[in-house]
C-alpha cells in the first residue's frame, strides 16, 4: 500500500513542484523582453517537462525515460558522460521545440488581436 501511494505521490509533487517554479520564474521575468522571456520559459519547461532518456554504463542498449533533468543528473552520478551528451542533445531537441510551438502561439495571439 505505501508503495501505491508513493508511486502515486512522487510524480504527482515532482509536477506541482516544477508548475509553481516555471510560475514563479515567469513572474520574475515578466518585464523582459517578450522573446528572451520565451527563451527562458522554454527551457525550464524543456528542462523539467521534456522527456529523455536515463541511460547507464551497466546494460548497453538499455534507457529508462526521464524528465531531462533528472535523467543527465542520473547519468553523471553514474559517471556514464557519453549519455550525458545525448541527454543534453535531447533537452536541445525539447527546446528548439517547445521555443517553436510558444512563438507561434504569440504570433498567432498577436495577428488575432491586429485583425479585430
Amino acid at each position: 500500500m505505501t508503495h501505491t501511494l508513493l508511486i502515486i505521490t512522487i510524480p504527482i509533487g515532482y509536477i506541482v513542484f516544477c508548475y509553481f517554479l516555471i510560475k514563479i520564474i515567469g513572474n520574475w521575468t515578466r518585464d523582459l523582453n517578450h522573446y528572451l522571456r520565451q527563451i527562458i520559459l522554454s527551457f525550464l519547461y524543456a528542462l523539467f517537462l521534456g522527456i529523455g532518456i536515463a541511460g547507464s554504463d551497466a546494460e548497453p542498449g538499455f534507457g529508462l525515460p526521464a524528465p531531462n533533468i533528472i535523467a543527465i543528473l542520473l547519468m553523471i552520478r553514474d559517471r556514464f558522460y557519453q549519455g550525458v551528451i545525448t541527454g543534453l542533445l535531447i533537452l536541445c531537441f525539447w527546446w528548439i521545440l517547445i521555443f517553436l510551438f510558444m512563438l507561434v502561439i504569440h504570433s498567432y495571439r498577436k495577428k488575432k488581436l491586429i485583425d479585430t
